[in-house]
């Protein structure tokens, strides 16, 4: 779930895709009641944006003492539970879906963050009109960003490094060398 004005909406998809006529990426969002929010985002926007989210990802962390090694590897687990459910061969639903914020997707550019301890860490994605949606720390969607922008950028050709946490999820076994 996330908030924009005020409004709660449950997510069932999100997309990025790049758009070479705009040399954009085109992020939407659909919702359970059929409405589909868009951004564009720019790369001088995700350059705002990937500090951002590395930074509340990092702070799902419970324990703050945590060496940065300790805390990549964490991030990438809790990265790892969130991307399970994931439907990646379910095709982004685009028809029969109203579009709130008009037919033309809005341009992203602010990027909101929020610390503690006054409240809950969020994330928030906004465009010059101020209208935005903002993400609370834990939400699923956070990681999603920090899955395929990578990726995203990358077939853009946008000549940028987002740098992810790497970890070993298991140890490669050669076999013939087991006792």
């Amino acid at each position: 779930m996330t908030e924009e004005n005020n409004q709660v909406f449950a997510i069932t998809q999100v997309n990025i895709r790049f758009i070479p006529e705009e040399d954009r990426l085109l992020f939407s969002m659909n919702t359970t009641d059929k409405q589909q929010f868009r951004f564009y985002f720019t790369r001088r926007w995700v350059k705002l944006f990937w500090p951002n989210l590395t930074k509340i990802l990092e702070a799902e962390m419970p324990d703050a003492s945590f060496d940065t090694p300790s805390k990549e590897a964490a991030v990438a687990f809790q990265h790892e539970v969130a991307m399970s459910d994931a439907e990646y061969d379910k095709p982004f639903e685009t028809e029969n879906v109203t579009y709130p914020w008009g037919d033309e997707p809005l341009v992203a550019t602010e990027v909101r963050f929020k610390e503690p301890p006054m409240e809950l860490p969020s994330i928030g994605i906004y465009a010059a009109n101020g209208i935005g949606l903002e993400f609370n720390c834990g939400h699923k969607i956070l990681h999603y960003f920090y899955q395929v922008l990578p990726e995203a950028t990358e077939r853009a050709g946008w000549d940028m490094v987002l740098a992810r946490a790497e970890y070993v999820t298991s140890i490669p076994v050669d076999s013939s060398k087991l006792n």
